[in-house]
């Protein structure tokens, strides 16, 4: 993510340089929204066969969710400042449908299908949940330069771990093509954990300098590359009783990740302590998230997007 150091000055002069110790802490309330390619197609609704015959691919809707980042920090009078904060984030989606579907997951392709040579069964109706937990730390070093006195910058390098588990777990009712079983349960695990390098930079602008407050423009960039393992499981299971396991092999590899914020700060000076509340845009792009094998698809390699609104309030003790 950006780094947190949004109040960093303890000076009462806005964008000069500390002449101090102090530490600080902040929390950040989050509220995202999160998109993924392999979340848009995970049951098509296959119409009457004829000339005009059409499929619809549904998709599964995310809802908005909140989150949370809490750390600490501490700057020394040389400009110099450490950070240790933690993220957390977590959301799920579900979505129901009824018409002649079919899965476009691996294991339903099996079914009743052990050459590979026809499809796996359609159903009468289907449901599903996708739930995503992401968490990660953050340990950041950076320094603060000060550019003709209208201008701040942070630039800042680190160490970033994170963890982001995802399980799709689907049900499917009433089988079309066979009377078999009635009912069928495939469940998918999708689970990440890395760590690697981060850098950045913050950026703050001038709008307004009193003695006892500022107001100040705040973008950050940043990005990081982890070296991670993905824990990978698909099973289906019905009533007839079926299993099908599908050996989706783990993978351990070098996956991206980049962070952007825009918004805008506020700080009140006092001699104690300064207090800074912001207020912005923030969006995450992690790729190479989604690592399952998918029937319609193969071996995915799709992103994991998170972008929303962040409330952040910062205590700077001196």
């Amino acid at each position: 993510m950006a780094s947190p150091i949004y109040a960093y000055q303890s000076s009462a002069n806005f964008l000069t340089a500390p002449n101090n110790n102090s530490y600080y802490l902040f929390a950040n309330l989050l509220y995202w929204n999160v998109s993924e390619a392999g979340a848009d197609n995970w049951v098509q609704d296959i119409g009457s066969a004829g000339v005009h015959q059409s499929t619809t691919v549904y998709g599964v809707p995310f809802d908005s969710d909140m989150g949370l980042r809490i750390g600490a920090g501490f700057n020394n009078a040389s400009g110099w400042d450490a950070s240790l904060y933690y993220t957390g984030y977590h959301t799920d989606a579900t979505d129901a449908q009824t018409g002649n579907l079919a899965s476009a997951y691996l294991g339903n392709f099996w079914v009743n299908n052990t050459n590979g040579a026809s499809f796996g069964p359609s159903y009468q109706s289907a449901d599903m949940n996708w739930d995503i937990n992401l968490d990660s730390l953050d340990l950041a070093f950076g320094h603060e330069f000060i550019v003709k006195n209208i201008m701040s910058m942070h630039p800042f390098f680190g160490l970033k771990l994170a963890s982001i588990n995802q399980d799709i777990k689907t049900n499917w009712y009433n089988p079309i093509n066979t009377n078999n079983f009635t009912q069928g349960t495939e469940k998918i695990t999708n689970d990440f954990n890395g760590i690697g390098p981060s850098v950045g930079i913050d950026l703050s602008f001038k709008l307004l300098s009193k003695t006892h407050y500022a107001l100040s423009i705040l973008g950050s960039f940043s990005g990081a590359l982890m070296y991670g393992h993905w824990d990978l499981k698909d099973v289906y299971n019905n009533n007839q009783p079926v299993t099908k396991t599908i050996d989706n092999t783990d993978m351990t590899n070098v996956a991206p990740m980049i962070d952007g914020f825009l918004g805008l700060q506020w700080t009140g000076y006092s001699t104690k302590i300064n207090t800074t509340v912001r207020i912005g845009y923030e969006e995450q792009i992690w790729y190479d998230q989604l690592r399952f094998y998918s029937y319609n698809m193969g071996r995915l390699h799709d992103e994991l997007t998170l972008q929303g609104g962040t409330i952040d309030v910062n205590f700077n003790f001196k």
